[in-house]
């Protein structure tokens, strides 16, 4: 594509082929930062992402601490009223010694007891759960970062690669112009000493008053065209 690109502006004068050289360096500018962009937008969506999902993760550790909380004092205050069924308890016990009261406080008192019980479990599982939510939440955040990370190297790695066969391609395009414009100089010359042998040539030929010395002259003429195209072709051609 770069060849058919040099050829039709070899073909072109010396306005068109800057002004295709000036586009395609327009293009490939404008090509660049689009990709840059678009590499930041998706850093910039990932940290949101990893922001939204810690929020989450700390209002469900403080939800979880309020229910905590409110257990607790749910227990604080079955303890307080276990205490003042004890003392009521002693109280009947020194002034009235009925049975089916006794039966009722011992019921009274075991049923406190298992809801307490129940609560403690309650306490416990939940404490579990949070325990293990936390230890999953925690795994899935910090594989999440770590895909964050290697996704973020991979776009660094790639936007580098980009960069440096922009950069390529653009000496490569410079050579080029000034490799064409070195020929398209030297080529002038060339053609301007050999237009300007063939007159001198075509005088003397044609005004051949002396033509002893004007066979001299004619070799020596020769000499300029022909070192003139050797030099341009060991120009155009260092191989040869």
């Amino acid at each position: 594509m770069y060849d058919s690109i040099t050829d039709e502006d070899a073909l072109l004068p010396n306005g068109d082929s800057s002004t295709g050289s000036s586009r395609n360096r327009k293009k490939a500018s404008t090509a660049q930062p689009s990709n840059l962009m678009i590499n930041r937008i998706m850093v910039i969506i990932a940290l949101a992402a990893l922001v939204a999902l810690s929020t989450c993760l700390n209002s469900f550790r403080n939800h979880t601490r309020l229910r905590m909380s409110v257990d607790e004092e749910k227990i604080h205050q079955l303890e307080m009223t276990i205490e003042l069924q004890e003392k009521i308890i002693e109280r009947f016990n020194e002034s009235i010694t009925n049975t089916d009261v006794l039966k009722k406080l011992s019921a009274m008192e075991k049923e406190w007891s298992d809801e307490r019980d129940d609560l403690m479990k309650q306490l416990e599982q939940t404490k579990i759960e949070v325990a293990t939510e936390l230890n999953s939440t925690m795994t899935n955040l910090d594989q999440t970062v770590n895909m964050a990370k290697e996704e973020i190297h991979e776009q660094v790695d790639t936007v580098k690669k980009d960069f440096n066969e922009y950069v390529v391609h653009t000496e490569d395009q410079f050579s080029m112009e000034n490799s064409f414009m070195v020929y398209q100089l030297a080529g002038t010359f060339t053609l301007l000493s050999c237009l300007i042998s063939m007159w001198h040539m075509g005088s003397h030929m044609r005004k051949m008053n002396q033509p002893a010395i004007q066979r001299k002259i004619l070799a020596i003429l020769w000499m300029c065209p022909i070192y003139a195209v050797t030099s341009w072709l060991s120009l155009v051609f260092p191989d040869i």
